[in-house]
């Protein structure tokens, strides 16, 4: 998919669930830094099926475009989130697997474009004030196939407190 298509799907997407989610204020997209944040709303959708196909469009939006990057990692800060139902649900842990989720496999599509946000995955993996079993074990399979492809990436402490993170003692 070409870069150009890219935007078309995620145009498409934006004018698709705009209609379904009566969203009144759409003029707010025009900012990129929304459409980002949008995206990664939609990674909470109560519905899977919705989250799949936003992380397809997030995974053909980086591997054209690997730049975006950081504006999806910051993203992984975002806990407010808007409803999409009138039962007022949002998911913002699901955001977040969700988001990992889309990292693990661009770990393997694209290892070279995560190298430099290596650090950032190690403080996911570490972090005791959020310890999610499932986010916490997705950043550390992030960080062991970064190692993997580029060795040494991060100090031999790091990576030995990575490696044990979820497992037995």
């Amino acid at each position: 998919i070409t870069e150009e298509d890219s935007k078309d799907v995620l145009y498409d997407l934006i004018l698709r669930y705009e209609k379904r989610l009566e969203i009144e204020n759409i003029d707010e997209f025009e900012n990129e830094e929304n459409i980002y944040s949008y995206l990664y709303k939609l990674l909470g959708h109560s519905d899977k099926r919705i989250r799949w196909k936003t992380l397809h469009t997030c995974k053909e939006m980086i591997i054209n475009n690997p730049d975006i990057i950081p504006e999806f990692l910051n993203q992984l800060d975002n806990s407010e989130g808007f409803p999409f139902f009138d039962d007022m649900s949002f998911y913002p842990i699901a955001s977040k697997e969700s988001m990992m989720i889309l990292f693990f496999r661009l770990a393997f599509d694209v290892p070279n474009s995560l190298k430099s946000y290596i650090k950032k995955f190690i403080d996911i993996s570490l972090d005791e004030e959020f310890p999610h079993i499932i986010i916490r074990h997705i950043a550390k399979r992030i960080i062991e196939n970064i190692e993997k492809v580029f060795p040494n990436t991060v100090s031999n402490e790091i990576f030995q407190k990575v490696k044990l993170l979820n497992e037995p003692r």
